[in-house]
């Protein structure tokens, strides 16, 4: 299933885009993913992603035209039981590449009522540079997520897709 975060917005929702999903493509143990919609064919994001081995946490990077394809750098946790209540707020969360000390930043949780999805937002400057060359990415949010992403692809993966949406930057 290719999630899309829906964090920009007054409120968040997991959507299955598979049916807006083309080029899939393989890079390790990343994809690279562009959307577009199934009846018209336009151009909407274009994505890079990977999984945690549980399987329950997903990184994505997405590049979007409207932003100057700079990544926007999301980690989305698959929960047991759907949420309770709608939550939007701001918290810490440590990031930690390979062996380098471990780096506080902000993060937007999201969650929406019946869904089974949080949203974790990055909100602290983290672009494709900072994974470039390294081999693992841990995310940790106290009482919420403890992820391991393996960089294996990343860059191949984050390449393609910014490609893709730069075709789409205006002139």
């Amino acid at each position: 299933m290719f999630l899309s975060a829906c964090v920009a917005g007054s409120t968040s929702h997991a959507v299955d885009f598979s049916s807006w999903a083309q080029r899939v493509r393989h890079h390790g143990h990343w994809l690279s993913v562009e959307f577009r919609d199934p009846v018209t064919g336009m151009f909407l994001v274009s994505r890079a992603g990977t999984a945690d081995a549980t399987g329950k946490a997903t990184l994505t990077l997405t590049a979007n035209p409207a932003t100057d394809c700079s990544p926007e750098v999301v980690v989305i946790l698959e929960r047991e039981t759907p949420a309770r209540r709608d939550r939007d707020h701001t918290e810490r969360a440590h990031l930690q590449i390979d062996e380098q000390a471990p780096r506080d930043v902000r993060v937007r949780v999201v969650e929406q009522k019946g869904d089974r999805f949080r949203f974790f937002q990055i909100l602290d400057r983290m672009g494709a540079m900072d994974l470039r060359g390294h081999h693992m990415v841990t995310f940790r949010i106290q009482g919420a997520l403890r992820a391991e992403f393996p960089l294996d692809g990343f860059e191949e993966a984050w390449d393609e897709a910014w490609e893709v949406c730069s075709r789409f930057l205006p002139l």
